[in-house]
């Protein structure tokens, strides 16, 4: 026969396995036939597929939409990891182009210059400019 304490002892290793396991939620957004810009309609769909202290990985997957309103979708998606993780500073590097695919890293702090730099590519973005998208 168990004794209660012995009962205890296997519930919290059973309570610390199952919180070992659990992982936050990865953001995954999904648009299907919006109309966009030029009669043409957006369907994509932004998915978060690994996520740890340093960094997320996301996958993008395009069927059909404009380049504005692609770009504006992918942003949005960014801007939803980085509020999940409750980071201020983002930056997206592409990994891959089939499939596309982004790291995304997040810096603690951003200056002047990373907020505004001359190639695109090195852009830090912030959660104040995802506000000012509604993001």
């Amino acid at each position: 026969m168990e004794t209660p304490k012995s009962i205890a002892v296997v519930l919290t290793l059973s309570c610390s396995i199952c919180l070992a396991q659990t992982t936050p939620e990865l953001v995954e957004l999904n648009v299907k036939d919006v109309p966009v810009e030029n009669g043409k309609k957006l369907k994509m769909k932004f998915e978060e597929t690994e996520r740890n202290a340093e960094f997320s990985t996301v996958q993008i997957t395009f069927v059909s939409g404009g380049s504005v309103s692609s770009s504006m979708f992918v942003l949005r998606g960014m801007c939803a990891v980085a509020k999940a993780r409750g980071e201020q500073y983002f930056l997206a590097s592409e990994v891959s182009k089939d499939p596309w695919r982004y790291r995304i890293a997040f810096p603690a702090s951003a200056s002047p210059e990373e907020l505004r730099p001359a190639n695109r590519a090195d852009k830090v973005f912030s959660r104040a400019e995802c506000s000012m998208l509604n993001f």
